[in-house]
């Protein structure tokens, strides 16, 4: 299959085919990948709109947590391979998980907007998300607030700092989990994660 077969493909194939191709040609762990988006698309956790709008069933905690296993493999995989290589192709693959952690929020409700923050910072959240089996009420209340955080950081120069006392107590560990990585926050984000 050649790139201009991949661009005719639409729908579900279109998006797991370039994620496939991307996946096997850095060498990443693309069977993982693929059983895993094959089996949310054969249960009905993902599925696409006649306009060909991604969609996203979340009211199924097994869906949703394979759903942050499959974006956290993708994201991580594709991370781990930017910071070993100059190319900048791979870029392609972070923009794909990306757009796909949009459409994951947003599943959500529309809460939050991932327009103002960077990758890495959307990573860290599904990764420590994933590690502390948290709901998505616990990572959309610590993704919202990492946002505004980083927002005044980036507009006016202010230190990441959060309100803990406006964080409902069952979310607390998971802003504790992300902060507590790197007292400099969540901009300081390392390699060592993926060694």
């Amino acid at each position: 299959m050649n790139m201009n077969d991949l661009h005719a493909l639409t729908g579900p194939w279109r998006l797991k085919h370039r994620m496939i191709e991307l996946a096997v040609r850095y060498n990443l762990a693309h069977s993982e990948i693929w059983s895993t988006w094959h089996r949310l698309l054969r249960y009905g956790a993902i599925s696409w709109s006649p306009e060909n709008t991604l969609r996203i069933d979340y009211t199924n905690q097994t869906h949703a947590d394979e759903i942050g296993e499959l974006l956290v493999l993708v994201e991580q995989m594709a991370l781990k391979r930017s910071m070993q290589y100059s190319n900048k192709n791979w870029h392609y693959l972070v923009v794909l998980a990306s757009r796909t952690f949009s459409a994951f929020l947003n599943a959500q409700g529309g809460l939050c907007s991932t327009a103002s923050i960077d990758f890495q910072t959307q990573h860290k959240l599904l990764h420590h998300a994933a590690i502390s089996n948290c709901r998505s009420t616990a990572l959309i209340s610590a993704h919202s607030l990492l946002m505004d955080a980083i927002a005044r950081f980036q507009m006016h120069g202010e230190p990441i700092a959060l309100d803990t006392a406006s964080i409902r107590n069952d979310h607390m560990h998971v802003v504790q989990r992300i902060l507590m990585d790197d007292q400099r926050g969540v901009l300081a984000w390392s390699e060592r994660h993926f060694a």
